[in-house]
C-alpha cells in the first residue's frame, strides 16, 4: 500500500526507516528498533523521518501504542487501514477539542486579568491571534 515507487532516491535515514517497517499490523516493529537499525539516537528525529515518509513520499504507515503488536507496520489489508484512520480521527478530534478548550479556558483569565489592570491593546492582540488560529 505505498504509494512511493523509487524507495532508491529517498534520503538515506528515509530508506532505512522505510524498510524496518514491514506489511502487516502482526509484524509492527517498535520506535526503538527502529532507531537502533538506522542508527538514530533522538526519538523526535525518527518521529520526523516517518511523518516525512507519510506527508512528503505518500507512504501509508499506521501505528499501535496498545495491545499485542505495539510499534509502526504499513496495514495489510482495507481492514488494518480503516483501524489505522479511525484511530488517527479520534485523535484529532481529542486534540482539535482540548484546543478549543484551551481558548475557551484561556477567555475568563483574560478578562480578569483586565479588570486586573492588562491593557485592551495586549487584549486584543490575543484576540487577533486566537482569530488567526481558528482560520487555519
Amino acid at each position: 500500500m505505498t504509494s512511493y515507487k523509487d524507495i532508491n532516491s529517498l534520503p538515506e535515514k528515509h530508506k532505512v526507516v522505510a524498510d524496518c517497517i514491514r506489511v502487516g499490523k502482526e509484524n509492527a516493529t517498535l520506535l526503538s528498533d527502529i532507531m537502533m537499525i538506522a542508527d538514530i539516537d533522538d526519538r523526535r528525529q525518527a518521529h520526523q523521518i516517518i511523518e516525512s515518509l507519510i506527508n512528503d513520499y505518500g507512504f501509508v504507515i499506521g501505528a499501535n501504542r496498545t495491545g499485542k503488536f505495539k510499534g509502526y507496520y504499513k496495514p495489510a489489508n482495507e481492514k488494518e487501514f480503516q483501524e489505522i484512520a479511525d484511530t488517527f480521527k479520534k485523535t484529532v478530534d481529542s486534540m482539535n477539542k482540548r484546543y478549543n478548550n484551551l481558548l475557551n479556558n484561556y477567555k475568563p483569565a483574560l478578562l480578569q486579568a483586565q479588570k486586573d489592570g492588562l491593557t485592551t491593546s495586549r487584549y486584543a492582540v490575543i484576540l487577533e491571534i486566537e482569530k488567526r488560529a481558528r482560520c487555519r
